[in-house]
């Protein structure tokens, strides 16, 4: 009983966590990207550690008649985890190369 009412509790923290990672890389006020990495990386090992221990709560069975036996990488916050710092460090590393290497605004003005 109490099982089923923290599984739902412990996805929602895994998706917060996941959300302050994302804070972390992208919406920081930060300047330069190398300042942002330290923050995101230590984000992104407390997003980890929430979404394995949530993983090992989803890997508890059911009932007793629950006894199959499954790998912590099956289980949804773990998966989560994997695609969600996946998109985020292609889409880090996208945004740092435009950052350095692409000028989107040039001044028309005449002086």
């Amino acid at each position: 009983m109490l099982v089923d009412l923290a599984r739902p509790l412990t996805l929602v923290l895994c998706m917060c966590s996941l959300c302050a990672v994302f804070n972390a890389a992208f919406l920081d006020s930060a300047i330069d990207m190398s300042q942002r990495i330290g923050p995101a990386l230590a984000r992104l090992a407390i997003a980890a550690a929430i979404c394995v221990l949530s993983g090992l709560l989803f890997l508890a069975p059911r009932d007793d008649h629950d006894v199959k036996a499954h790998q912590l990488s099956d289980t949804l916050p773990v998966q989560l985890l994997f695609w969600a710092s996946g998109i985020m460090a292609i889409v880090f590393l996208v945004s740092w190369y435009l950052q350095v290497h692409c000028v989107f605004f040039r001044s028309t003005r005449v002086w």
